[in-house]
């Protein structure tokens, strides 16, 4: 999203993380100047991950865009795509509530929308390895899928070297980088993280940052950048 200038839907319309609206917040919005910018001037809205999206927060942004526009077409008559996999991620939920998909809305239902199926599957190319991963998507995960990912399995120490390891949890990750680090025979550097700025701003960063405070190198070690 931040390639095109993208914001959370929730940030784009002004919901925040409003669960209902009054009549209070939909003038509120309505007043608005920047949530008013964003409406009035879109011709087409993208929502990715919709399925990630509930019912409820779905209608609650059809709702502003209509009051915003002063048009009772749905979503205030902007064109609306939705992309996602409704096999996938449900809708974020505070509780243990179960929350409506956003295809289960009015606001969907009254939108209308003509639903484009993708078939093409370009990410991988392995029958085996994609017949699990279309099982475990749709829930027929059999006998046969199982055997396949059982015989793929290792202990830790007979995995190869030289291929990537995904772990859960950072410290893991931490672990893993410093033996490889502490193997190659080079001089350790490091390198502290520098900062300027406010400081409620600037402790705000190094909190989201990916990157460690202190940065130790050698020679031949295999760096990522992050951004």
């Amino acid at each position: 999203a931040t390639h095109i200038g993208g914001v959370t839907i929730h940030s784009w319309s002004g919901i925040g993380i409003k669960e209902k609206l009054s009549s209070g917040d939909l003038l509120a919005n309505v007043g608005r100047k920047k949530i008013r910018k964003n409406i009035e001037r879109a011709n087409t809205l993208i929502i990715d991950e919709v399925s990630m999206l509930s019912g409820e927060t779905f209608s609650m942004v059809d709702e502003v865009c209509r009051s915003v526009r002063e048009n009772n077409l749905p979503f205030g008559g902007i064109q609306v795509i939705l992309v996602g996999d409704f096999f996938q991620l449900p809708p974020v939920s505070r509780g243990k509530e179960r929350l409506l998909f956003a295809y289960e809305s009015d606001a969907w239902k009254e939108l209308n929308p003509v639903v484009c199926y993708l078939t093409e599957q370009y990410r991988q190319r392995d029958k085996i390895f994609l017949s699990a991963l279309s099982a475990i998507r749709a829930n027929t995960f059999g006998e046969s899928h199982r055997l396949s990912v059982l015989s793929r399995m290792r202990e830790y120490e007979d995995v190869p070297k030289d291929i990537p390891k995904i772990f859960s949890h950072n410290v893991d990750v931490d672990k893993i980088n410093a033996e490889k680090l502490s193997g190659l025979p080079e001089k350790l550097v490091s390198f502290r993280m520098e900062s300027i700025g406010p400081k409620a701003l600037v402790e705000f960063l190094r909190r989201g940052c990916l990157s460690p405070e202190q940065l130790d190198l050698k020679k031949g070690a295999s760096v990522m950048f992050t951004k």
